[in-house]
């Protein structure tokens, strides 16, 4: 399930939508924040005919909505990433006492 912010109506006129034509953030009608599950994109509407975005259907069964990989790190790079990461942490610490 792909679920929504509920930041505003999902409208898909091109001035209202990311990557579609829409320039600022929250042009769109305001839906008062409310998560919910996104019901997909309109038939025929602006979205799925768009160039680039005709199989953007995520509610198709099967349809890939993440790729995560994990990649094991070789035990001196961990070690060194890890004590990196301390270091930076004592002199951050000693910066705001």
């Amino acid at each position: 399930m792909v679920w929504d912010a509920g930041t505003e109506v999902n409208d898909e006129v091109p001035q209202n939508t990311a990557f579609l034509g829409q320039t600022v953030a929250n042009t769109g009608v305001n839906e008062n924040g409310e998560v919910h599950p996104h019901p997909g994109f309109m038939a025929g509407g602006n979205i799925l005919s768009a160039p680039g975005f005709q199989n953007a259907d995520f509610t198709r069964a099967g349809y890939p909505i993440a790729h995560i990989q994990v990649n094991q790190v070789p035990l001196p790079g961990a070690l060194f990433m890890l004590g990196s990461g301390l270091l930076g942490l004592i002199g951050w610490r000693r910066r705001f006492r």
